[in-house]
This record gives C-alpha cells, structure tokens and sequence, in this order.
C-alpha cells in the first residue's frame, strides 16, 4: 500500500505536506533549521479540511488559491505555507 501524503500544521506558523506527523515534524527541523528533536509529532497536527478549501491571500493582497490543490499535486514532501 502506497503512503499517502497530508497537509500537516507544524507548531504555530508552519504546515508541510509529508506522510506522518513524526516525519512532518523531522522535515520542518531539516528546513528551518532547528535542531533535531526541537520539533516533535506532538507539535503536529493534521490541517483541517474546510481550511484547505479556503481562498488564500498572497502577502501583496492578491487572492490566490486555496491550499489542496497543491496538496492534491504533490508527489513528494514539502513546505506549503507559513505565516508570521
């Protein structure tokens, strides 16, 4: 059976696309730089579905479109959104 990837929100301001939260957590250390372990599953959890469906805003105001399009589109792990 072929793992399926999911939209995950890592911590307060982050959500990648990865298979597990424990692996969520891992990619968000690898990709902002945080040291192993700073990070856990229990920092993760999966986003919501109607958040996903959501029309997004780009940080200059424009729309953009909502979230599982690219979550649909994926075909390996990666980081979807942040905001600040």
């Amino acid at each position: 059976m072929e793992k399926q990837l999911s939209a995950y929100q890592v911590g307060e301001n982050d959500m990648v696309v990865h298979y597990t939260p424990e692996e969520a957590a891992a990619f968000l250390c690898t990709y902002a730089g945080y040291p192993n372990g700073e990070i856990t599953a229990d920092d993760v959890e999966l986003v919501p579905e109607e958040f996903l469906d959501m029309p997004m805003v780009e940080e200059d105001g424009s729309p953009a479109e909502p979230l599982r399009g690219a979550v649909l589109a994926a075909t390996e792990p990666f980081y979807l959104h942040g905001w600040e």
